[in-house]
C-alpha cells in the first residue's frame, strides 16, 4: 500500500488540493479566497515533486510499475506527460490570479475545477484498462466544459462552453461505443488482455476495425485534429485567456499520451491502418496554418496555431510501426512539454493585454508596445520565436525530435511537408514581433501587473529557453 501511495502521490495530492480549496472557501468565505491560489500552487508543487521522485525511482528500477490490480501503469515516460499536465495547471493558476481579481470572479470553485481536471488528466495518462481510461477522460472533459463557460455573463463565454460541450459529448459517445465494440470482441477491458486476445479473434476483425475507427475519431475530437477541429478556435477564443492556456495545452498532453498507448501498446495499429495518420497530420497542419494565416485577432491566431501543432505531433505517431515506442513517447512528451510553456505563456500574456474589458487583441493593438513595455514584449517575442521553431528555443528542439523520427524512418515527404508548414507559420508568428517592435507607437495603458503574472511569464519564458538543454532519460 505504501508503494501505491508513493507512486500515486501526484494524483492524491491534486485530489486533496481540490477538496481542500472547496472547504477553505466554505469555512472562511471571502476571507479565504486570498489564500486559495497559494493552496492550489502548493498542491501542484507537491504533485511535481512526487512526479520527479517517480521518474528517478523508475530509472533506478528500470521497469514500469503496475498498481491497483494492474488498472493503472506508471513508467518513465508517463511521468513526463504528467509533468506537462501539472505545469499547464501551474501556468493557468498563475495567470488566473490577476485575471479573476480584475474581473471580480474569484471563487474557490474555479481553482478546484482546475485541479479536478488535472486529476482527470493524470488518470487518463496512467490508465491501463478502458474503464479507468474512461473515468479519467470524463473527469477531464466535464470540468473543462465548466471552465470554458465560467464567465456566465459573457455571451462569448457561454457560446464557447456550448460549442465545447456538444462536440465533447458527441466524441465521448464515439469513444464509449468504440470501447464497447472492443470489449464485446475480446471480453476484457484490460489493455494487456486486449492485446493478447486480438490474434485469437480473427473472425471478428470487421467489428474490431469499426470499434477502432470510433475510438480514434473520438480522441481526434479531443485533440482537435482536422477535420474534427472546427469547435476548437471558437472555444479558445471565447474562453477566458488563462482557461484557453489550460485547455489548449493540458488536454493535448493527456489525450496524446492515451492515444499513443492505445495505438501502440493495445491495438497494435500497423499496415494499411497507418495510412490514416499521415492524412490526418497533413490536413491538420495545413488547415491550422492557413486559417491562422488569415486571422486579425491574436488569440484566434493562437487557437488555429494549436490545431497546426497537433498535426506536427502526429508526424511522430506515423512511425509507430517502425520506431521504438519509447522514442515516440519521448518525442511527443517533449514536444508537448515545450508547447505547454510557450503556448501557455502566450495566452496568459494575452489575458493581460486584453485589459479589464476582455477585449479582443488585434495585431494593430500591439503597435509599438515594446517602447513602453519592453520586458513584456521581449517575453512575447520568445514565445513567438519558439512557436515558429527557431533555435535555441524549446519549440526548435520539439520539432527536431518529431521531424527526426519521420526522417530516420523513411517518411521524407511528410517531414518536408512539416518543415514547409513551419515556414508558413513563421509569417504570422513573426508578424506579432514586427508589430511590437517596428510599428508606430500607440497610446496604450495596461493595468499594473501582479507578481503572479510576472512569475507566470518568467516560468514560461525560462522553461521555453532551457528545456531543450535538459538531459532527459527514457
Amino acid at each position: 500500500m505504501s508503494n501505491e501511495f508513493l507512486f500515486l502521490l501526484p494524483l492524491w495530492s491534486i485530489i486533496t488540493g481540490a477538496l481542500l480549496v472547496l472547504f477553505v472557501e466554505m469555512i472562511f468565505h471571502e476571507k479565504g479566497r486570498d489564500i486559495i491560489p497559494f493552496i492550489t500552487i502548493l498542491f501542484l508543487l507537491i504533485a511535481i515533486i512526487g512526479t520527479i521522485r517517480n521518474y528517478v525511482e523508475l530509472i533506478a528500477i528500470g521497469e514500469s510499475i503496475d498498481l491497483f490490480d494492474k488498472t493503472v501503469k506508471i513508467d518513465i515516460i508517463t511521468n513526463l506527460f504528467i509533468l506537462g499536465a501539472l505545469i499547464s495547471g501551474i501556468i493557468a493558476v498563475l495567470f488566473s490570479v490577476q485575471y479573476l481579481v480584475e474581473h471580480r470572479a474569484v471563487t474557490g470553485e474555479y481553482y478546484s475545477l482546475i485541479l479536478l481536471v488535472i486529476s482527470g488528466m493524470i488518470n487518463l495518462i496512467i490508465a491501463n484498462e478502458f474503464l479507468t481510461f474512461f473515468v479519467g477522460l470524463e473527469l477531464m472533459s466535464i470540468g473543462s466544459y465548466v471552465l470554458a463557460g465560467y464567465f456566465r455573463v459573457r455571451e462569448r463565454s457561454i457560446e464557447s462552453a456550448i460549442k465545447y460541450y456538444l462536440p465533447g459529448v458527441f466524441s465521448t459517445g464515439l469513444i464509449l461505443m468504440g470501447i464497447a465494440f472492443i470489449y464485446g470482441i475480446t471480453g476484457t477491458t484490460f489493455f494487456e488482455s486486449v492485446r493478447y486476445m486480438l490474434p485469437f479473434k480473427l473472425t471478428s476483425l470487421y467489428s474490431f476495425y469499426f470499434g477502432v475507427i470510433l475510438l480514434i475519431a473520438g480522441l481526434a475530437f479531443k485533440i482537435a485534429l482536422a477535420p474534427f477541429h472546427a469547435y476548437a478556435p471558437d472555444v479558445y477564443d471565447g474562453s477566458a485567456a488563462p482557461v484557453s492556456a489550460f485547455l489548449s495545452t493540458g488536454i493535448k498532453v493527456a489525450t496524446f499520451a492515451a492515444l499513443i498507448r492505445i495505438m501502440g501498446e493495445v491495438l497494435l495499429i500497423q499496415g494499411d491502418w497507418l495510412n490514416i495518420i499521415p492524412i490526418l497530420s497533413i490536413l491538420t497542419m495545413f488547415i491550422g496554418n492557413i486559417m491562422a494565416f488569415n486571422q486579425d485577432s491574436i488569440k484566434r491566431m493562437l487557437a488555429y496555431s494549436s490545431v497546426a501543432h497537433a498535426g506536427y505531433i502526429l508526424l511522430a505517431i506515423v512511425t509507430i510501426d517502425k520506431s521504438n515506442l519509447e522514442e515516440i513517447y519521448f518525442a511527443v512528451s517533449f514536444y508537448l512539454l515545450a508547447y505547454t510553456f510557450m503556448t501557455g505563456g502566450a495566452f496568459g500574456l494575452l489575458g493581460w493585454l486584453s485589459r479589464k474589458e476582455e477585449k479582443l487583441v488585434y495585431f494593430d493593438d500591439l503597435s509599438g508596445i515594446a517602447k513602453k513595455y519592453p520586458w513584456f514584449s521581449i517575453v512575447m517575442a520568445i514565445f513567438m520565436f519558439s512557436l515558429a521553431g527557431f533555435p535555441p528555443t524549446a519549440g526548435f528542439f520539439g520539432k527536431y525530435y518529431v521531424f527526426r523520427l519521420a526522417i530516420i524512418n523513411g517518411y521524407y515527404g511528410l517531414a518536408l511537408i512539416g518543415i514547409l508548414n513551419s515556414f508558413i507559420s513563421a509569417y504570422y508568428y513573426l508578424k506579432v514581433i514586427i508589430y511590437m517592435f517596428m510599428k508606430k507607437e500607440q497610446d496604450i495603458e495596461l493595468p499594473e501587473s501582479f507578481y503572479s503574472l510576472r512569475f507566470g511569464l518568467l516560468l514560461s519564458a525560462v522553461g521555453t529557453l532551457i528545456i531543450g538543454f535538459i538531459p532527459f532519460y527514457y
